[in-house]
This record gives structure tokens, C-alpha cells and sequence, in this order.
């Protein structure tokens, strides 16, 4: 029997689905689901570091 067709591609999709607790497959992308949410996570921080960085230095430059 042929695997079931979905239109999302894991794990990637997984990040904002509301059907995770209903869907058969996460158990399988589960790990790197979280591996996935940690690397966002991360690059969030750093994004928002770098923005009040840039933030800093303006203020310091301008006074």
C-alpha cells in the first residue's frame, strides 16, 4: 500500500501547523521539528541583538 499524499513537506511545515496533535507523521519529524524551532529561535535572538545594536549606535552617534 502507497503512502498517504500530503501537501506539506516536513519538517519545515511542521513549524506552524495547527494540526500537529492530529497528524500521524510528526512523531517521525518530531526531533527535528524542535531541532528546526531551537534554529529560529536562535536567529530570532540574534536578529533582535543585532537591531538594538544598530539601535545603540545611532543613539550614540546622534547624541
Amino acid at each position: 500500500m502507497a503512502l498517504e499524499k500530503s501537501t506539506c513537506e516536513p519538517p519545515a511545515d511542521c513549524i506552524n501547523c495547527r494540526r500537529r496533535a492530529f497528524c500521524e507523521n510528526f512523531e517521525y519529524y518530531e526531533d527535528d521539528v524542535e531541532e528546526l524551532e531551537e534554529r529560529l529561535e536562535a536567529e530570532r535572538e540574534a536578529s533582535e541583538e543585532q537591531l538594538e545594536d544598530g539601535e545603540k549606535q545611532s543613539t550614540e552617534e546622534g547624541g
